[in-house]
């Protein structure tokens, strides 16, 4: 899920949280990673919003839906050719 992160210095930054610890926090944007400190952290929102975007499954048959689901859970990435 999405988050938005309200800085100290009054930025907003929205992205999926990557990794958090008590003293840092990492968020992952679509076009960059940013590691930050909790201390310049004002809040962190829950924006309720899924990065998949809304109907991507509804162009998809049933079958489809189902084979995605299951390489999502496979642990590991299908080698390329």
């Amino acid at each position: 899920r999405m988050r938005q992160v309200v800085l100290a210095d009054g930025r907003t930054l929205s992205g999926v949280v990557a990794a958090r610890s008590a003293d840092r926090l990492s968020l992952r944007t679509p076009t960059e990673t940013h590691e930050l400190a909790t201390a310049d952290i004002e809040e962190v929102i829950d924006s309720g919003v899924s990065i998949m975007p809304a109907g991507q499954l509804g162009q998809l048959s049933e079958r489809e839906v189902r084979d995605l689901i299951a390489y999502l859970m496979t642990p590991g990435q299908t080698p390329l050719p």
